[in-house]
């Protein structure tokens, strides 16, 4: 998956499996479901890139993109990132694109194997993809940038 694509899938937020697999996005019938009562099905389609899709409406309503994974079973994506974005990418560099976050929770830590966290902040993305997408970016203890989350409703944190 390339920085095109990646751009593709943020603008089609919203959209059905059905429909991003007719744009040649994804491929049918490779959803899974983590446990019976999941609220969500799910479509990996690269190393560190997941695609949530609501199990009632069947929409595609979060892309994950992990840059640097916290856990040893989870590849991070190498791929180039879509504009604005671009590498390197830093907290810095996200405030001067997307200005001050909406919502941030500073420093947790969490079960192991995970452990100390920097927190996360959520944006809101004005231009390029719509005022109707957020963006949810989870930090390493360090402060890296180990995951954006492109979803259509605001995420709590």
């Amino acid at each position: 998956m390339n920085a095109f694509d990646l751009e593709r899938l943020i603008k089609g937020l919203g959209e059905t499996q059905s429909e991003l697999a007719s744009a040649g996005l994804v491929r049918t019938n490779d959803l899974i479901k983590y446990s019976p009562d999941d609220d969500f099905f799910y479509l990996e389609p690269d190393l560190g890139l997941e695609l949530s899709f609501s199990a009632e409406s069947g929409k595609f309503v979060e892309l994950h993109v992990v840059l640097s994974s916290v856990l040893p079973n989870i590849a991070a994506y190498t791929g180039e990132l879509p504009r604005p974005f671009g590498t390197p990418l830093s907290r810095e560099r996200l405030q001067v694109l997307l200005g001050d976050a909406l919502l941030y929770t500073g420093p947790i830590t969490l079960p192991k194997p995970i452990g100390a966290t920097g927190g996360t902040e959520v944006f809101q993305e004005r231009g390029i993809y719509g005022d109707d997408i957020y963006i949810y970016v989870s930090y390493r203890r360090d402060m890296a940038i180990s995951k954006l989350t492109f979803c259509l409703d605001k995420p709590t944190v």
